[in-house]
């Protein structure tokens, strides 16, 4: 053994890590198993040794495969690390964290098994409950010194009784020796050193590990002698370094985490666990310092806290108000703009049921329990709310719910519109004066287009055939006009025209004008509901009345059951409009791009003005297919 052995005697009764040694043989019996894993796992060492099958008896179910099954690939893998859940002598599961190391012999057959093995309980427990983790650490560092003081005691009469038995200081020495390999070899950084009792600030690093060496890149000759201080570097907290200075100099076990620095300069997140105790020097004790590295654990604790700092600016930033209410309306955070918009200082409105921020008529209307199921999610309500002053408002208000631990939460975006709420009643009472004035302005054009007609009609009385024939057919042309204005002033829309109901009015005008006693013309209609805006409605009506017009006027000389049919329906945004009669036809000659007559003419100007398609067929009749894109 090295100069070491009593330091080395001593970290294996006082340190938390049990270290082991087993064989390689069926079932891995301990050859070696350190006196502290009595106080950690309730089971002395003989009753190992008595048992080879004890530690593997006590895993928990779920782990129990596994860690066979690593002890027995140690062959091809050389080493593992396995958390796992252990079976104490209080018959409660406690997470235990292992690193085995296979130790081969210098030809390289495996000789025996080396591990530790410390209780992550805490770890385990820490991660489920992160959010209670400062009342956690604190209770854990309160603990852990209750249990090393007490420790220590025990350890020093312990000490004592070993020195007085000498029969059993060769295997002491075998079971230093074994410590030294576990330590030499646990991935975890070991620092121990030496102290005067009385001024143990000037500390000397007595020991570190390989594990050390490797991470840091410090050999060891390059600090042994020296104050493990010249780890710390610019960015290491002097505040931990003072707290930590006072644990010392009181010779208290201490846990904590601080930035140190490699031999490159490169930083790394600490957690250090340290404890002292007693030299074989008078007057002297050592400290035996596990350092791991958590480095990317503090990373992500960091961005974390970066990002709340992030989104706490955004909330801070929105113009609307935004709450954090718990499933009873109890509000537990709020931003500025909340405090502002109901007239409550943040101290106040924390702590408040959003009931307080109802007017008392709607306050029955909030469950005492939120569920999932009364919250907006992608939609937004309207709801009144009242103001500190008594002031009422309307808002629009967005809800989600999510967890926050073990605790469903909702967040609430509150938005103030009751300048929007007033500007939509301005411009509704406009619109409704507006809809007055265009209902007028139809109707009187509708008049003044029905007092043409009346004076074409008084023409009428003294022309001749062929002027009255043209003076109808500018009557006519005059009345589909008037019809679709008549159709506009008196509808809920302005902008839309049925043209089913316009049709119907349109033959039967046509009819009563061109009489046609004795020779009775059926109608076919086969009309979907369409409507058009007026910029289409009034070039349709007058299409549809020369048609319809030509066709009683030229269509059936001879016809002895005359009938015209007229198609209207809409697909994929194109109006379909077709008329047919099945009466002579169409002259042999007729050409529709040729100017025959006015009313082709007007036919086909306003087919343009609709930017439409005009098709004629002449057979068994004539056929008038017109398309055009309706306006949206």
């Amino acid at each position: 053994m090295s100069s070491f052995s009593y330091p080395f005697k001593e970290l294996l009764a006082t340190s938390g890590i049990i270290f082991y040694h087993c064989s390689v043989e069926e079932n891995f019996p301990l050859l070696f198993i350190s006196d502290n894993v009595e106080e950690i796992l309730g089971f002395t060492p003989d009753e190992f040794y008595q048992k080879d099958s004890l530690w593997m008896d006590r895993l928990h179910p779920d782990d129990h495969d596994e860690i066979i099954r690593s002890f027995e690939k140690l062959h091809e893998t050389n080493s593992f690390v396995a958390e796992f859940r252990f079976l104490d002598n209080n018959n409660e599961y406690i997470w235990l964290r292992d690193e085995v190391r296979m130790i081969r012999t210098d030809n390289g057959k495996p000789e025996s098994i080396v591990g530790s093995s410390i209780n992550i309980t805490s770890r385990k427990k820490a991660e489920e409950e992160l959010n209670h983790l400062n009342e956690n650490l604190e209770r854990r560092i309160a603990e852990r010194t209750r249990d090393l003081t007490a420790a220590n005691r025990k350890l020093q009469k312990q000490i004592q009784y070993r020195n007085k038995a000498e029969n059993k200081l060769s295997r002491q020495e075998e079971k230093l020796r074994l410590l030294q390999m576990a330590v030499a070899n646990i991935n975890d950084m070991v620092i121990i050193t030496k102290v005067e009792y009385q001024n143990p600030l000037n500390s000397k690093i007595a020991f570190v590990n390989r594990a050390f060496e490797e991470f840091t890149g410090y050999e060891l000759n390059e600090v042994i002698g020296k104050s493990p201080t010249f780890l710390h570097g610019p960015d290491t907290s002097t505040k931990v370094l003072k707290i930590l200075e006072s644990k010392i100099l009181s010779h208290q076990p201490y846990r904590t985490e601080f930035l140190n620095y490699k031999k490159d300069g490169t930083p790394y997140w600490v957690e250090l666990d340290m404890s002292p105790f007693p030299s074989e020097d008078e007057g002297f004790e050592y400290w035996v310092g596990i350092n791991r590295d958590v480095t990317e654990r503090k990373k992500t604790e960091i961005e974390l806290e970066e990002s709340e700092h992030r989104h706490r600016a955004y909330t801070e930033l929105s113009f609307d108000a935004i709450f954090e209410i718990k499933k009873d309306g109890t509000i537990t955070d709020c931003n500025v703009r909340a405090c502002e918009m109901f007239g409550y200082p943040r101290e106040e409105m924390i702590g408040m049921n959003t009931r307080k921020l109802m007017p008392e008529e709607f306050k029955d209307t909030q469950p005492d329990i939120i569920s999932e199921n009364v919250t907006t999610g992608s939609e937004a309500w309207e709801r009144v709310y009242q103001k500190r002053d008594g002031t009422r408002f309307t808002t629009e208000i967005n809800t989600k719910m999510y967890t926050q631990g073990d605790e469903k939460r909702i967040i609430a975006y509150v938005r103030d519109i009751s300048e929007q709420k007033r500007n939509e009643q301005m411009i509704k009472t406009s619109l409704k004066e507006k809809e007055t004035l265009l209902a007028e302005i139809h109707h009187r054009v509708k008049n003044n287009l029905a007092i043409i007609s009346g004076l074409l009609e008084m023409q009428t009385f003294n022309a001749g055939d062929d002027i009255v024939n043209e003076l109808r057919e500018s009557q006519a042309r005059i009345q589909s006009i008037a019809m679709v204005h008549e159709r506009l002033y008196q509808s809920d829309s302005f902008t839309n025209i049925p043209l089913g109901t316009y049709i119907d009015e349109l033959f039967r005008f046509i009819a009563n004008t061109f009489n046609t006693e004795g020779h009775e013309i059926k109608i076919e209609k086969e009309i979907e509901s369409v409507a058009l805006d007026v910029s289409q409605a009034i070039p349709c009506g007058l299409i549809l009345n020369e048609l319809i017009t030509n066709a009683y006027k030229h269509a059936f000389d001879d016809t002895k059951e005359p009938i015209i049919s007229i198609s209207l329906f809409k697909e994929n945004g194109t109006i379909n409009l077709e008329v047919k009669d099945n009466g002579k036809g169409l002259p042999s000659d007729f050409e529709v791009d040729q100017p025959s007559s006015l009313g082709t003419t007007l036919i086909r100007t306003l087919v343009q003005q609709l930017n439409g398609d005009l098709k004629v067929h002449s057979n068994q009749g004539a056929t008038f297919s017109i398309s055009f894109n309706a306006n949206e």
